[in-house]
């Protein structure tokens, strides 16, 4: 009979959200537990309301920049009870719509063409998030909060996800 010791019974299995992250190559090695691959100036911006269902977290901006350095890179992936949500820290001028959505751009063929497990995994309610950073406002009725509402991207009012 093999023995198992105390590690092998605490350690918990792996989510579907760490399977698909290591399993894409591009971001393989960029599984960070909870919210550990938000960048330090950035951790405030996503919070938690149960932080015991988050699956993790990878830094997608990071990781693949050295691949794709003059596109517009999303930033995060975050799992969270089963679902992924995409998130992207970003000043929240009208001026920089068009930045967002050639991120958002990005983000979509990256998934298709390079994160099929990523990209398959069940989306949160919220799935493509613009978190602001400082300054700037995009009001609701704009032309501009219209355009993003239109291609699913929620734009968060705060500077914050809850």
């Amino acid at each position: 009979m093999a023995r198992t010791n105390k590690r092998q019974l605490s350690a918990k299995p792996k989510s579907p959200f760490q399977h698909a992250v290591e399993n894409t190559s591009e971001i393989s090695s960029a599984y960070c537990k909870g919210l550990q691959a938000l960048k330090k100036s950035e951790t405030g911006k996503v919070i938690a309301s149960e932080p015991i269902k988050i699956d993790g977290s990878v830094d997608i901006d990071s990781a693949v920049k050295k691949l794709y350095p003059e596109d517009n890179r999303w930033d995060y992936a975050i799992g969270y009870d089963g679902k992924v949500c995409y998130i992207e820290v970003h000043p929240a001028y009208t001026s920089e719509v068009a930045t967002i959505e050639a991120k958002f751009s990005w983000l979509k063929a990256w998934l298709k063409n390079k994160a099929p497990q990523l990209g398959a995994l069940p989306k949160a309610s919220v799935s493509f998030v613009w978190v602001h950073t400082k300054g700037g406002y995009i009001l609701p009725q704009s032309r501009q909060a219209k355009t993003l509402a239109s291609l699913g991207i929620k734009v968060v009012p705060v500077h914050k996800l809850t």
